[in-house]
């Protein structure tokens, strides 16, 4: 696996952080194996990174930290796409740099990375640039002022949708969603989990439901609202998408509702669903990435139980029609509008 820019720019200055320097948020590149002495420990939000780095690297993955990083005179944040994700990690890791460390912030140019100066002057943070080169820029943190303290709960939004899934204000019957920057749907129901949930059909057998891919639990959500005798699994690659998700079943009190992290269906055994859920990403960070949901679906009928179906939503210029029905017996549309399209596939 190659390294991506933002590494390259990395390892290009690795030797001004000689005594020790701790990576939060890094990439999913070859970056974590490569042999520096320097590079100590990392701190991030994906719960693959544990198979990307070498056996001996300390990997500490969740949605949040409440301690400092040890034995590290540096700490390198790699800027990720959404902005108030990466203020909420900025803010998080002031709240816990040492005056013995220093904090750098890295980042792609397409990232946004360039525009954060000027809100963070404001919140009496400089930036200073170190390096910059292949479409990327690395800028040292430096205070001016002490920085509030941090509470991951300050940083959730909520909003309500209707038992329907038509996300009006006005109905009898409310979801109330819980998410957090980065995730999914922040702070709004996206089209196509609309268009999903409009499409259920009206009675879905079985009780051991999974929805992959789960951001902040909408789907799972709702379909543990409309089946309080199913175990509803929730899981994801994620940490801010677990916690979020978790957040929105306490809300909500879904005792039926829990979340697990796992990369596809990696962690469920076989035969053991009746019901896989899923509003498939295509992105991974900056980039576009089919291959994700192609294993999926190509991974489904192993985990299901005979009779078990599969759900998802799609853009509807995307072929998976074709990698279903390679699997399952029957694969039909449930509704194709406004450039989505639901799909269900019977084993």
């Amino acid at each position: 696996m190659n390294l991506t820019p933002p590494s390259q720019l990395f390892i290009r200055n690795i030797d001004q952080f000689e005594s020790g320097v701790a990576l939060i948020n890094p990439p999913n590149d070859a970056l974590l194996r490569h042999p520096a002495p320097a590079l100590k420990a990392v701190y991030g939000y994906d719960f693959r990174l544990e198979q990307m780095a070498k056996p001996e690297l300390p990997i500490r993955v969740q949605a949040s930290f409440n301690t400092s990083a040890e034995n590290v005179s540096h700490l390198i944040l790699f800027w990720p796409k959404a902005k108030q994700q990466g203020m909420m990690m900025l803010e998080n890791w002031l709240d816990l740099l040492q005056s013995n460390q220093s904090l750098f912030l890295i980042g792609e140019n397409r990232s946004g990375i360039k525009s954060i100066s000027k809100p963070l002057k404001e919140r009496g943070i400089q930036l200073s640039k170190v390096d910059s080169a292949r479409h990327c820029v690395l800028y040292r943190v430096q205070l001016e002022s002490a920085v509030q303290p941090f509470e991951l709960s300050d940083w959730y939004k909520e909003y309500q949708i209707a038992y329907d899934g038509s996300a009006q204000e006005v109905s009898a019957s409310k979801l109330s969603i819980m998410s957090l920057p980065g995730v999914f749907s922040h702070g709004s129901l996206d089209l196509g989990t609309r268009i999903l949930l409009d499409s259920l059909p009206t009675k879905i057998k079985g009780k051991r439901f999974a929805d992959i891919g789960c951001g902040s639990g909408i789907i799972s959500a709702y379909l543990a609202r409309q089946y309080p005798e199913a175990q509803m699994t929730a899981s994801d690659i994620n940490a801010l998408a677990l916690a979020s998700t978790q957040k929105t079943a306490e809300v909500n009190q879904l005792d039926n509702l829990s979340a697990m992290p796992s990369d596809g269906l990696s962690v469920y055994e076989r035969r053991s669903l009746d019901l896989i859920i899923t509003n498939p990403p295509f992105h991974e960070g900056l980039n576009t990435e089919y291959e994700v949901t192609l294993n999926l679906l190509r991974e489904a009928p192993k985990h299901l139980a005979i009779g078990g179906q599969l759900i998802l939503v799609a853009n509807q210029f995307l072929d998976y029609e074709s990698t279903l029905k390679q699997g399952f017996r029957t694969v039909k549309s449930l509704a194709e509008t406004q450039g989505f399209k639901v799909l269900q596939a019977f084993l």
